[in-house]
């Protein structure tokens, strides 16, 4: 029997749960779990049916069908592969996060690298280069699959003031129409070292009625990271992160993260490395409560004011192959418990 390694899948839990209450909670505040386990899945279920209306905006179909156009892979796909991603936590990977370039890349074409106007030809079923530029990156391509069928080219992305240092962007200013409405806007700037470490980030979309705001910032070993997206004005996700690095930078000491998609919020702090080569060490049996006293995780119901439960790693075994993991279950007061994968099926 192995112990696999499945700090991945400890930060990909992490993401997905998240949840927050408006007040300090007292033991008062704390749900029965019968009303708890009923919460969460409700909380759940809204939150998956507001990203399913958000992907559904035209600016949002609109990227999706273009990420179909240049790479055969959906919006959605590239945003599954984000978080993913983020289970590998480094400060040496932000901006790949955050702005792949390879979402700007088609089967023969590397937008980035190679900025100017291009326009969808409907004869080579890709798209090709009509005037160069150094500045301006421009994609003329069909808006959705009506639009493909009637051989359309009413979609027009243009990133303005384009800066690219080593294939990650530096600046650049998006705007997207449709049919002549404008139906997204934005701007984005970060810093990078002389080796390509990004030192801060600020970005911002407005894509009616939704607004996005990103920022990522560091002071030695410690950085933060702030993100806010907004429905008129009202907050359906946001985070706050806090980072602190290793002395020679190479790995996460500790994570501090406050996240919030209402209704539900997520509280907590995990020292990071201890956890990761605990996870990493084969050599002996997995320590849980080692694990468990590395981390401290709270989920709240925000409309409620309170909370369902305590976040704690728990021995999984497969009952395919008998492999053991540590993976992230919520405990709730009467001391019953459920896998987290569980309740987002």
């Amino acid at each position: 029997m192995k112990y696999r390694i499945t700090y991945a899948l400890f930060v990909f839990s992490l993401i997905l749960i998240i949840i927050s209450c408006k007040k300090d909670t007292t033991e008062d505040d704390i749900m029965t779990a019968e009303k708890a386990k009923v919460e969460i899945r409700s909380a759940n279920q809204q939150i998956t049916n507001e990203w399913n209306i958000l992907m559904e905006t035209p600016g949002a179909n609109t990227l999706q069908y273009l990420s179909n156009l240049t790479s055969d892979r959906t919006l959605k796909a590239t945003i599954e592969t984000v978080r993913v991603k983020l289970k590998n936590f480094n400060h040496y990977k932000i901006n790949d996060i955050f702005l792949n370039a390879n979402s700007l890349r088609s089967t023969q074409i590397d937008f980035l690298n190679n900025p100017g106007t291009y326009q969808f030809n409907y004869q080579l079923n890709d798209f090709e280069l009509i005037q160069p530029s150094t500045t301006m990156l421009q994609l003329i391509f069909p808006a959705n699959e009506q639009s493909f069928y009637n051989q359309q080219l009413n979609a027009d992305l243009i990133v303005d003031n384009l800066e690219v240092t080593d294939s990650v962007p530096t600046m650049a200013d998006p705007s997207l129409k449709i049919d002549l409405v404008e139906v997204l806007s934005g701007s984005y700037n970060s810093t990078l070292t002389s080796n390509g470490v990004p030192t801060s980030l600020s970005a911002s979309l407005l894509m009616a009625p939704y607004q996005f705001q990103m920022s990522f910032s560091e002071s030695g070993v410690n950085y933060s990271s702030t993100l806010s997206l907004k429905l008129n004005n009202q907050e359906i996700m946001g985070y706050n992160l806090a980072l602190k690095y290793t002395p020679d930078m190479e790995n996460v000491e500790k994570l501090t993260v406050s996240y919030l998609i209402p209704p539900l919020r997520f509280e907590g702090w995990f020292n990071v490395q201890a956890m990761q080569l605990e996870m990493e060490d084969t050599t002996k049996t997995l320590d849980i409560t080692y694990l468990n006293s590395q981390m401290s995780g709270v989920v709240f119901q925000t409309v409620l004011d309170a909370q369902l439960g305590n976040l704690v790693f728990m021995l999984y075994t497969d009952p395919d192959n008998g492999d053991q993991s540590a993976q992230i279950a919520i405990v709730y007061e009467d001391g019953s418990w459920e896998w987290i994968s569980d309740i987002q099926e």
